[in-house]
């Protein structure tokens, strides 16, 4: 499927090497390949980007090939999210995604609510955390949403409501250029799934921020 999707968006002559994990990638030599393309069907989100910014220093171009998706996530770089481009979106904007996010909200919200009393006694802040999951029950926020100043600073990102955390919570040591990133991947292929990981990854957050 990767390889059908990258014939029909290249030109010329492609050579294709195939590999089964990261630690195959991250041993390649700057000048065995000039693209990498992660799909992301065999391979975790943040062992991904993690792998993007151990390679950061070669002159390779990275894709992202997402699960049953006919479309490439691409830039030029890690460090470019300005080149971030999508062949065909499957954006969170979209009536049907907005339908999603609102479904796992109420749901994983509710199912939160249920067991308040073992996060009130577990929790430090967990008076503040059943506050803002009753906010997401509610519709006035949503788990997973953009910083207020990402959104003032990147045009690109659509117009939500606040969520607990961002993307870039699900990764530790997380700076600006790669925030940017991460915000327009996940504005731009959304999924249940993607949300619900995200939440587990970031939970420690949700009651911090």
């Amino acid at each position: 499927r990767v390889q059908t999707l990258l014939e029909k968006t290249q030109n010329g002559t492609l050579y294709f090497r195939s590999f089964t994990s990261i630690a195959e990638i991250n041993s390649l030599k700057s000048t065995e390949v000039d693209e990498i393309v992660y799909c992301s069907k065999d391979l975790h989100f943040d062992s991904i980007i993690q792998s993007m910014i151990d390679l950061r220093n070669n002159d390779w171009n990275f894709k992202i090939a997402p699960d049953d998706r006919n479309y490439l996530i691409g830039s030029n770089s890690i460090d470019t999210a300005g080149d971030l481009y999508v062949l065909q979106f499957n954006t969170l904007t979209s009536a049907e995604n907005k339908r999603k996010k609102r479904l796992f909200d109420f749901t994983f919200s509710f199912v939160l609510l249920i067991v308040s009393p073992f996060i009130l006694a577990l929790n430090k802040n967990g008076v503040k955390l059943i506050r803002d999951i009753f906010h997401v029950f509610s519709g006035r926020k949503t788990f997973i949403g953009f910083s207020q100043d990402a959104q003032l600073r990147d045009v690109r990102l659509p117009k939500i409501k606040s969520g607990l955390i961002t993307p870039c919570d699900a990764v530790p040591n997380c700076d600006a250029d790669l925030c940017e990133k991460l915000n327009l991947i996940y504005s731009r292929d959304y999924s249940i799934r993607k949300d619900f990981q995200l939440v587990i990854k970031g939970w420690k957050n949700l009651s911090t921020n």
